[in-house]
């Protein structure tokens, strides 16, 4: 899947194995983003349950499957921002 867009406050993803899902994914902005264990573990609330950070004055919430997180919901589409993160780097 390709991150093609945002639009009506959702990300739009392109799917290029079309036979299986349909051809667009949407996943609403306001959805928490998936990250790697270590660092929810490291912003984990265990009275709330939630793991949150700041980022450039954004507050970002965060989720992981891990049991002793466990804060995901099923049937949710959750994007990894370095899956479709870009750094440019000038030489």
């Amino acid at each position: 899947m390709t991150l093609d867009r945002v639009e009506n406050d959702e990300y739009v993803l392109q799917n290029t194995d079309f036979k299986d899902h349909s051809p667009a994914l949407r996943i609403p902005l306001k959805n928490p983003y998936y990250e790697k264990f270590d660092f929810v573990r490291f912003y984990f609330d265990n009275d709330t349950r939630t793991a949150e950070f700041e980022e450039d004055g954004m507050k970002i919430k965060v989720v992981n499957e891990h049991p002793s997180i466990d804060n995901m919901e099923a049937n949710t589409w959750y994007l990894m921002p370095t899956a479709f993160t870009l750094k440019l780097a000038k030489i």
